[in-house]
């Protein structure tokens, strides 16, 4: 019996200050190699520059009270979309 096995895609999307390329770097040293033959991987980088330097995926905003608040959801999905 000849059994084809479709190859699964995976979304990879970078942590805070990250980008698409230091995170399939990061990713490349030990995991990657061992999954590359059963999926493909796209990295994608986030639309908002971080203060910190890297890539975002939101905005966020010190409110008055001491909490956060989140911007950005809009731009992050259009880039996921």
């Amino acid at each position: 019996t000849n059994v084809t096995m479709t190859r699964a895609r995976v979304l990879c999307l970078h942590g805070y200050t990250q980008s698409a390329v230091t995170f399939r770097k990061a990713l490349s040293l030990n995991f990657l190699p061992g999954i590359k033959h059963v999926a493909d991987h796209d990295f994608l980088d986030a639309p908002f520059q971080a203060a910190e330097g890297g890539r975002t995926w939101w905005k966020p905003e010190r409110m008055e009270d001491g909490s956060w608040q989140y911007h950005g959801w809009e731009e992050s999905h259009d880039v996921i979309r």
